[in-house]
């Protein structure tokens, strides 16, 4: 009788359990496994804190058909604990490592553009080809701010694309294949428009500001002064 697919779902977010990349990681779990996916989640920040933490990533991977990691864009690149963790299993495996699961990134930020996410998606395809993984492709998500932590289903109307774009995810790995090319157009579309998001955004800088008792101080250029 042949195994069931397994699939090891890591956690990239300094926020763990907190965190978009969980909440969009959650909700594809339980797709995966009403397609009979095995699954397993991995922080990495946790991984890192413990002594034996790569060894046993490494015989996760090891053990799983796809290693799907959901991680949050700092700036324009992956946070400093998700490279780090690369780079320990970098150094442990290679481009000719006999087992070659299927990778696929799922990258979110606050940004309300979902082509921010790009360079890190080619940045984890680059790491995929390095360690011996069979590159499946990346889901660019703009806005997970809006998302917050919570779960797809609370999220309501902020989730309205995420969450078939996971669906779609899930049927085409229980297929053997990578990342859909429907699923990419669902998830890259925009939540809100741009000028809403500049209005939000900026009253949330204002505020944040007020607590420090700067918000009269926005517009200082103290350098040319």
């Amino acid at each position: 009788m042949n195994r069931s697919k397994r699939a090891l779902l890591i956690v990239g977010s300094p926020k763990q359990e907190r965190s978009t990349s969980y909440a969009l990681l959650s909700y594809l779990e339980k797709y995966l496994n009403k397609h009979g996916i095995e699954t397993e989640t991995s922080f990495v920040l946790k991984l890192l804190h413990e002594s034996d933490g790569i060894d046993r990533i490494i015989a996760s991977i090891n053990n799983s058909d796809f290693v799907i990691l959901a991680a949050p864009l700092y700036v324009d690149l992956l946070p400093a604990p998700v490279i780090l963790m690369m780079e320990k299993i970098a150094g442990k495996r290679t481009s000719t490592s006999e087992h070659q699961p299927m990778f696929i990134a799922i990258i979110n930020s606050g940004f309300p553009e979902a082509h921010q996410n790009r360079l890190a998606i080619e940045f984890c395809k680059m790491f995929a080809k390095k360690v011996g993984f069979l590159w499946g492709g990346g889901l660019p998500f703009g806005g997970g701010a809006a998302i917050n932590g919570e779960s797809l289903e609370q999220a309501g109307s902020r989730a309205r694309f995420a969450r078939p774009a996971m669906e779609l995810l899930a049927k085409s790995l229980a297929d053997g294949m990578g990342v859909p090319d429907k699923a990419v157009e669902l998830i890259s579309k925009p939540i809100i428009p741009k000028f809403l998001y500049a209005r939000v955004a900026n009253r949330s800088w204002v505020s944040q500001a007020k607590e420090y008792g700067m918000h009269k101080q926005l517009d200082a250029r103290p350098y040319l002064e």
